[in-house]
C-alpha cells in the first residue's frame, strides 16, 4: 500500500469559527469506487479566540455569552479575550456554565465585561441541579467585570458557583 499528498490549496480560517468540513474521493486509483459508503469523511474544525469580541447588540460576534463560551471551549484561545456585552442590549437571560478552556493561563485571560452601564445577566433556577447564573465548572483565569449577576429563581439560586477546581478567577465590581 503507498500514499501520496494530495494539495487542496490554502486557506484562511477565521478567528473564533467553526468549520464543518467534508472531504471525499472521485475515482481512486483511476477506478469507479466500489464502497461509496466509505468514501467521504466529515469533521469539524474550530479555531481559538484572541482578542476582543462583541456579544449581542448591532453587529455582535457572538449573539450571546453562551455562543462565545462554546466557541472558546471548541478552539481554545491564543491569547487574552475579551467579551464586551453590548451596552443596552441586555438583560441577558442566560445560565452561563464554562468549563476548562485550553490555552487559559495567567497570561491569557478571559474576561467578560459588563461595561459601564454593567449590564444584567440574569437566570431563573428552578431545580437544585443547576443552581447558578454563572457556573466556573473547572474554568481558571476568568474575570466577570462590572455586571449585575441577578438570580431569578424563588427557590434556588446563585450568582457565581466556582466548582471542580475553577481558581484563579476574579469577580469584580458585579
Amino acid at each position: 500500500m503507498s500514499s501520496s499528498p494530495a494539495t487542496i490549496g490554502t486557506y484562511n480560517f477565521a478567528n473564533g469559527t467553526t468549520y464543518n468540513i467534508r472531504v471525499w474521493t472521485t475515482n481512486p486509483n483511476g477506478f469507479a469506487d466500489q464502497q461509496i459508503m466509505n468514501d467521504t469523511l466529515y469533521f469539524t474544525v474550530c479555531t481559538a479566540l484572541n482578542g476582543v469580541y462583541d456579544i449581542a447588540g448591532a453587529s455582535p460576534d457572538y449573539p450571546t455569552i453562551n455562543a462565545a463560551i462554546a466557541a472558546m471551549s471548541c478552539g481554545g484561545i491564543l491569547g487574552p479575550v475579551t467579551l464586551n456585552l453590548a451596552q443596552g442590549a441586555g438583560p441577558f437571560t442566560e445560565q452561563v456554565i464554562i468549563p476548562q478552556i485550553i490555552g487559559s493561563s495567567a497570561a491569557n485571560v478571559v474576561r467578560i465585561n459588563g461595561g459601564v452601564n454593567r449590564e444584567v445577566v440574569q437566570y431563573g433556577a428552578t431545580t437544585t441541579n443547576e443552581r447558578s447564573v454563572f457556573k466556573l465548572n473547572g474554568a481558571d483565569y476568568f474575570i466577570l467585570d462590572s455586571m449585575r449577576i441577578i438570580n431569578t429563581g424563588t427557590t434556588y439560586g446563585y450568582g457565581v458557583q466556582l466548582t471542580n477546581s475553577a481558581d484563579n478567577n476574579i469577580v469584580r465590581n458585579c
